[in-house]
């Protein structure tokens, strides 16, 4: 992830995309916009820019690692994609 920091913008700090991931992962790798922003301490209505950021940290080579799906109102992540991209197993 680190070498991703260089091409995103303004991206949010290590400690917030940790405490995001662990938040999904502990909820079965889905939360609500709502529960991923209070995970994060973000306001929900800042979520969509802070999301985009961490997709593009985590979605290395276009691989669907994060996203959202129910009109944007869920945040989903792929546990098994990220210990590929990032854990190498």
């Amino acid at each position: 992830m680190a070498s991703q920091r260089q091409f995103v913008r303004r991206a949010p700090e290590d400690v917030s995309v940790a405490a995001l991931i662990d938040g999904l992962v502990q909820a079965g790798g889905r939360l609500t916009l709502t529960e991923a922003a209070r995970s994060v301490g973000e306001a929900s209505v800042r979520m969509s820019g802070y999301l985009a950021q961490v997709v593009r940290l985590l979605n290395v080579d276009s691989y669907p690692v994060l996203g959202t799906t129910d009109g944007g109102r869920t945040v989903e992540l792929n546990v098994q994609l990220l210990r590929q991209q990032f854990l190498g197993q």
